[in-house]
């Protein structure tokens, strides 16, 4: 018989689904360790509070008639089991939180119902309408900011400190080249980057996901102008300005339907908790946890 260490309304809540979702908290995807953690007295409070509100969702479904669907329950199985390393590692989680394989399927169903439920809950909040939106847009820039991007076309020769010498000579040669041949020519030809499938383009490149002496050199560069060549520790390259887009607020047509999302999830998570909020303050909840 599973430990129980706690009662919502009298039906029980096991050790081994407190220590399911304490794993959860504690680790990452797998069974990997999180390089952060929640203190250990927060995890547990956390944890408590999840399972009392998952344990509330599932019986105010049974009263509602509303039961998972098997094959959905069998598939929610299977990815959990995926997303560990092997099925040896899954098994030892298992093992870890003192549950087995029938405890793991129940626990399953039951957040399979939980789902099933909360959506109907989500389901009935509005969307928002056009005043919330023009009023979010207006109020609200900075979470509607673009960063910078660049557009470029790069030739990239990789190398190690040995070849260091050698691919800097070659890729200079190539260079001289551009009086008799074009560079997508040139990136076609000699390019060792994936990106030379596309004729070496890259689009929609923020700062912080390129080398601070690309950027560098971006920066320099008209639009149209070859640059370079350069080394970042992915080889030489030779770079093309293509475009250049400054930090903005995009006009509110092509971000409404953002914000009309963002909203809506917004408005869903309170209803959720609201509701979960109004069943806590009608239910008995006994906790056994020293």
């Amino acid at each position: 018989m599973q430990d129980i260490i706690a009662r919502v309304n009298g039906s029980p809540v096991t050790r081994y689904e407190y220590q399911t979702v304490i794993q959860e908290f504690a680790l990452g995807k797998g069974g990997e360790e999180q390089a952060e953690r929640p203190e250990r007295a927060e995890l547990e409070q956390l944890a408590l509070e999840r399972l009392v509100a998952r344990e509330l969702i599932y019986q105010a479904a049974l009263a509602d008639g509303v039961v998972a669907d098997e094959e959905n329950v069998a598939r929610e199985c299977q990815r959990t089991v995926k997303g560990f390393r092997s099925e040896k590692a899954f098994l030892e989680a298992l093992q870890k939180a003192g549950g087995d394989l029938n405890a793991f399927q129940r626990s399953m169903r039951k957040d399979v119902t939980v789902a099933k439920m909360s959506e109907r809950i989500l389901q009935t909040v509005a969307p928002p309408d056009e005043h919330e939106v023009d009023a979010f847009y207006r109020e609200h820039p900075g979470q509607l900011r673009r960063p910078a991007r660049y557009a470029l076309r790069q030739l990239l020769l990789p190398c190690d400190e040995q070849e260091s010498s050698a691919t800097r000579q070659r890729i200079e040669g190539l260079k001289q080249r551009l009086d008799s041949c074009s560079f997508v020519e040139l990136i076609r030809e000699n390019s060792e980057c994936p990106s030379a499938l596309r004729d070496g383009e890259l689009r929609d490149v923020r700062s912080e996901q390129m080398a601070p002496q690309l950027k560098e050199l971006l920066d320099r560069l008209a639009p149209g102008e070859v640059g370079g060549p350069i080394e970042t520790p992915s080889g030489f390259h030779l770079v093309e300005r293509l475009d250049y887009t400054p930090e903005q607020v995009p006009p509110l047509n092509e971000c409404r339907a953002e914000i009309e999302a963002y909203l809506l999830r917004e408005s869903r998570s309170r209803a959720l908790a609201e509701w979960v909020e109004q069943l806590r303050n009608q239910a008995r909840v006994e906790c056994f946890l020293e």
